[in-house]
């Protein structure tokens, strides 16, 4: 499979959809179980080779990990055993709910909150994979390619999106101090399956809060600006290969972005 196969055939898409509510299951067990952080990353997967996985869950006999195979499409419950991500999804709650309990853990976890179609296509899967693993590395050069505080390279379940932020160790001006979540001066970079602003994948970079000028600030073809949903900079994934250099276009734009967000903020 290529490193940078395309997400835009037709069983793509409802595939996402269902993926997507299985990592947000995932996500709720995180956000019940790990250790808080203010900027709650504790919700968020690292990934790790062909998957996703949870940070230490706190359990009644110790630590353990959820952890998202996207090769053999299961989800690990360590302690608990295997619970495969192509069940319907009743059958897929109930299996994480059981590996929790052989666990010795327990989250409520409602099937109304994760309704989804179903259909689950393991090649579709596996080409969002390789996305996965071909971006994950060029993000985190990009976002520590500047001097500062970053996040990891981190996927969040609720936007299903693969994100970095880079701090620039300001306040916002006029912020509460004592809010962290929303007080830091920020930079995000991130690569995104498609959502209700850009229907298709796309990467992305945005900064809070959003300078003067910098909408102005030049981004290498064929990334563009972006002002409907939210403001930054977006290159659309089939744009990027459509330049026959995938990872050369997105690093540049990554890159770019961070370096113009950032001068704008001094």
């Amino acid at each position: 499979m290529s490193t940078w196969p395309a997400l835009d055939s037709g069983d793509w898409s409802p595939t996402r959809d269902t993926l997507h509510q299985r990592i947000r299951v995932v996500g709720a067990v995180a956000k019940a179980l790990a250790e808080s952080h203010p900027h709650w990353w504790h919700v968020a997967l690292l990934p790790e080779g062909a998957g996703l996985v949870t940070r230490p869950l706190l359990g009644p006999d110790g630590e353990f990990t959820l952890t998202v195979d996207l090769s053999d499409h299961t989800v690990f419950v360590e302690g608990g055993g295997v619970v495969p991500l192509d069940q319907p999804g009743p059958a897929f709650l109930a299996g994480i709910t059981g590996a929790l309990a052989a666990a010795g853990a327990e989250v409520p976890l409602d099937a109304d909150d994760f309704a989804s179609s179903d259909v689950y296509d393991p090649e579709a899967v596996q080409r969002y994979a390789a996305v996965l693993a071909a971006a994950t590395p060029l993000l985190g050069s990009a976002i520590t390619s500047l001097p500062g505080e970053t996040s990891p390279v981190q996927l969040w379940p609720h936007h299903f999106d693969l994100a970095a932020t880079w701090f620039s160790g300001r306040l916002v001006p006029g912020a509460d101090p004592d809010d962290v979540e929303n007080a830091a001066e920020i930079v995000g970079l991130g690569f995104s399956t498609g959502d209700s602003t850009v229907s298709e994948a796309y990467c992305y970079g945005y900064a809070y809060p959003t300078p003067d000028g910098l909408g102005a600030a030049p981004l290498p073809a064929p990334a563009s600006w972006h002002t409907e949903g939210f403001t930054g900079g977006v290159l659309r994934y089939g744009d990027a290969l459509a330049t026959g250099d995938p990872a050369g276009a997105v690093s540049a734009f990554w890159r770019t972005f961070l370096v113009e967000a950032a001068a704008r903020m001094a």
